[in-house]
């Protein structure tokens, strides 16, 4: 799919859509930005959230590509690039990169590119056509850089693409929500919910101790030869449910009394115990699992990151079954979520960034997790996009059904 003309920008522009208030030119990045761009090693551990569609149906390819830069506008961070300053800080320079999309004829590769905020921007869609769909399909890959936006905010960037691109075909007006880009300027700034006031020095004390003490346990390395550094680049998959393998998961989260992050957490520190070196089972197995920190009064904010992290941490003896770990990292998560935690760790790096220790803790692998989940928040917020549905209730956009969409989430390095 060619990018579009200036004619066709032009027409895209002219929708309905809110007008971003003005920001400065620049701005400095939040400290969660800082913590992110740390972890950004391309090739082998690129910072990269992809999230795969699977859409069946023909769509109008002009009209999704003027949609996609019409949602796009509504986000600054995706028409921004990185600069480092005099002083080795960076900055993001607004209005400085455009958004990429593009058409393939064939099907997608499994590694996942880069992308570089230093020379490009943070968002890049391309469309495969997929030969063996029947009646025709296409295959979105869309690539978020993490340093622009977390989960939450390539999810906002989904609903504003589809759910414009479906009105026009439908012939009705879009309701994309009013946002306000002013307040990315705040953005770094983490405020507690009035009714959670932060725990008392005591308590963040034993937090932290708990997150750091003791040595991380790896993964066994595998009996293959290092690929070349070309080869290096992550390999992406995914698998996707039967109906009767999602009812059983909804049936174990009824009966557990969990959700789904919770699930997934315990799954991944059953199956780290299992890949881990046996060499190393007195160490503890570390789960990293980000933590949303959006409040109800952050509804408006374009994409941006808003999160902060909780370290699951158990010893690889009490992970021998998800049975045996789930009911412990279930308590955890639910005190993390219910006292605002992932806010502190924020706070904690804030005070311990400026004079460079974020990076000697890496280094003594405090802050290197055995492996990562990503955060499974709460999808169904703002359910009022006006998407049509099927008759077995998957999402249409106009000529296309939405079949399947799986996520991706960035992996650090050495996890």
């Amino acid at each position: 799919m060619a990018e579009p003309d200036d004619v066709s920008i032009a027409a895209a522009a002219s929708q309905p859509v809110d007008r971003p208030a003005p920001l400065p030119p620049t701005l400095p990045l939040s400290t969660t930005e800082q913590f992110l761009a740390a972890w950004d090693r391309p090739p082998a551990a690129p910072l990269l959230i992809r999230v795969r569609m699977r859409l069946v149906g023909e769509p109008d390819e002009t009209a999704l590509a003027e949609s996609f830069f019409t949602a796009a506008a509504r986000h600054p961070f995706f028409a921004a690039s990185l600069a480092s300053e005099a002083d080795g800080s960076q900055r993001w320079h607004l209005q400085s990169s455009k958004p990429t999309i593009e058409q393939r004829n064939a099907l997608p590769p499994a590694r996942l590119e880069p992308l570089d905020l230093a020379t490009r921007s943070g968002l890049r869609a391309t469309v495969w056509n997929d030969e063996q769909a029947t009646g025709g399909g296409r295959i979105v890959d869309i690539d978020f850089h993490h340093v622009c936006c977390d989960g939450q905010g390539a999810r906002q960037f989904l609903l504003d693409w589809f759910g414009h691109y479906a009105a026009c075909q439908e012939g009705r007006e879009p309701r994309l929500a009013r946002l306000q880009p002013e307040r990315l300027v705040d953005r770094g700034v983490v405020k507690n919910p009035p009714s959670v006031a932060p725990p008392p020095l005591s308590e963040g004390l034993r937090n932290l101790w708990l997150t750091v003490r003791g040595r991380t346990c790896r993964l066994a390395r595998g009996a293959t030869e290092t690929p070349p550094a070309a080869d290096r680049r992550p390999i992406l998959c995914d698998w996707l449910l039967s109906a009767d393998l999602t009812a059983a998961v909804r049936r174990a989260l009824k009966t557990t009394g969990s959700t789904a992050n919770d699930l997934g957490v315990a799954l991944t520190l059953a199956a780290a115990a299992r890949a881990a070196d046996v060499r190393h089972a007195r160490r503890w197995i570390s789960v990293a699992n980000p933590v949303d920190l959006r409040l109800p009064s952050d509804r408006r904010l374009p994409a941006a990151n808003r999160l902060g992290f909780a370290f699951v941490r158990r010893r690889q003896r009490e992970c021998s079954s998800v049975a045996a770990v789930l009911p412990s990292v279930r308590e955890q998560l639910r005190y993390v979520k219910d006292r605002y935690i992932g806010a502190e760790f924020i706070r904690g790096l804030e005070l311990v960034q400026p004079v460079g220790l974020v990076e000697r803790f890496r280094r003594l692998g405090w802050f290197v997790p055995t492996a990562q989940f990503t955060c499974l928040g709460d999808t169904t917020r703002g359910t009022r996009h006006g998407f049509t549905r099927d008759v077995d209730g998957s999402l249409l956009f106009g000529t296309m059904r939405l079949e399947a969409v799986s996520g991706f989430a960035p992996l650090g390095p050495q996890v």
